[in-house]
């Protein structure tokens, strides 16, 4: 389940998200992302044979690959604690900087 964006989200050719005429709806998840440096969440899945999981804050959850992990380890427990920023990825909202609490 990826975050709802407003239906003024649009990319650049900076794969960045703008709006039109700055305006952002209310619940758009591209506004909440540059609003919010760090985020705290859980990890609901990961595959270690791909690297990639997801990252459930309330009902949203977000992917990430583990090159995202700070201290290196390329590995992380499924229910563990993390801190994290959202970031803007191939026109979605990705996990990075993930730092296990």
């Amino acid at each position: 389940m990826w975050p709802r964006s407003c239906r003024t989200c649009r990319s650049s050719t900076r794969g960045q998200a703008s709006h039109q005429r700055g305006r952002l709806e209310e619940g758009c998840a591209i506004g909440r992302a540059k609003s919010a440096r760090f985020m705290n969440g859980v990890v609901a899945s990961f595959n270690s044979h791909r690297g990639l999981g997801y990252i459930a804050v309330g009902e949203e959850q977000y992917l990430f690959h583990c090159a995202e992990i700070v201290d290196g380890t390329r590995e992380i427990e499924i229910g563990a604690q993390v801190t994290f920023v959202v970031a803007q990825r191939f026109g979605n909202l990705e996990a990075s900087e993930i730092i296990k609490l």
